[in-house]
């Protein structure tokens, strides 16, 4: 099936949300926005097997997530982001198969830049309020 869903909720003023899928096969994006002022970006691509998930839970004012997906031949990517807070950021790249970030960024100014390039990868973060980080991973 090409499936591809997005469901986004946003309560409050002034958020922004953009959403781009491709298939074939799944492609989902939930994402919930609480307060004011936030932005979501995503950008995901699945082909041969298929399958990106995107789930994003802003709270707090004035939040941004750039998140970017892609994958072939067996396909699968997986991001969970949690912003909960107020004025934190991140920008999260999956390329290649079988990747996952697991992010939680808690009170506020928190700052996220993570890529992954590779097969196979996997990262499951929080910060604290305050924080600065940049990650990149590459593999096969």
């Amino acid at each position: 099936a090409d499936d591809a869903a997005a469901v986004l909720q946003q309560q409050g003023d002034g958020h922004f949300a953009e959403v781009a899928q491709a298939g074939p096969g799944r492609n989902l994006l939930t994402a919930e926005a609480g307060g004011a002022g936030h932005a979501l970006a995503a950008d995901q691509f699945a082909a041969t097997g298929g399958i990106n998930v995107a789930v994003v839970n802003q709270q707090g004012t004035g939040n941004s997530a750039i998140l970017e997906q892609s994958a072939t031949a067996a396909g699968v990517n997986e991001i969970r982001l949690a912003q909960l807070g107020n004025d934190n950021s991140a920008t999260l790249v999956q390329q290649g198969q079988d990747n996952s970030i697991d992010l939680t960024q808690e009170n506020d100014a928190n700052q996220a830049l993570i890529a992954q390039y590779g097969a196979g990868m996997a990262i499951a973060l929080t910060q604290i309020g305050g924080g600065a980080i940049a990650i990149t991973q590459t593999g096969p």
